[in-house]
């Protein structure tokens, strides 16, 4: 009686067991080929080129904001807009500008650090705008042209600065031209 209990228990245990580690041990296999998958060099290359993608993107955005600066700039200093006559002049050339460019905010400066001209446009909410910095600013006022990136909470922002030079001739820098381009979050993810 207790000896076959016991032969018939071992061959109950016996006979789940097997299957149990059977399946055990495919189950393994497949879990082990699908994450190999997961990382597998195709997928890993694309992403590297996702990357390249997103890069390549940045630095158009950054390029054709700073060309569109510098051409403001130019623009400004040949039609002498830089004069108290010419401030209103100034915003409907920078409103008309804004639309032709595709930028989001465009703002002069003169030689003070101080607003000339501003625009933006109608639809970007004022929480968007993020003051161009100092460096930047006084990197175009002493002749240099600049860019820069800023994160904020709704995307990235672009900016751009450019000296304005004087058109006389004279190589002097009569103030700067700064100009913002935003990317929103939902190009970013």
């Amino acid at each position: 009686g207790a000896r076959f209990k016991t032969k018939l228990v071992i061959a109950f245990v016996g006979l789940s067991l097997i299957p149990s580690i059977l399946l055990f041990t495919v189950a393994r296999g497949i879990i082990t080929s699908s994450i190999e998958n997961w990382f597998d060099i195709k997928i890993e290359r694309s992403l590297d080129e996702s990357l390249e993608v997103a890069w390549a993107y940045y630095k158009n955005v950054e390029q054709l904001t700073l060309f569109f600066a510098q051409d403001l700039a130019q623009n400004i200093s040949n039609q002498k807009m830089l004069s108290l006559r010419n401030r209103q002049y100034s915003r409907n050339y920078l409103n008309s500008k804004l639309q032709d460019y595709n930028l989001d905010a465009m703002e002069v400066f003169d030689t003070k650090m101080e607003s000339f001209a501003f625009t933006k446009k109608q639809n970007l909410p004022e929480s968007l705008l993020i003051p161009i910095s100092v460096k930047i600013l006084k990197s175009a006022l002493s002749g240099q042209n600049e860019t820069e990136i800023k994160s904020i909470e709704a995307g990235e922002i672009v900016n751009a600065t450019a000296p304005v030079w004087d058109a006389s001739g004279e190589k002097k820098v009569i103030g700067a031209v700064a100009v913002s381009y935003y990317i929103p979050n939902s190009l970013l993810d």
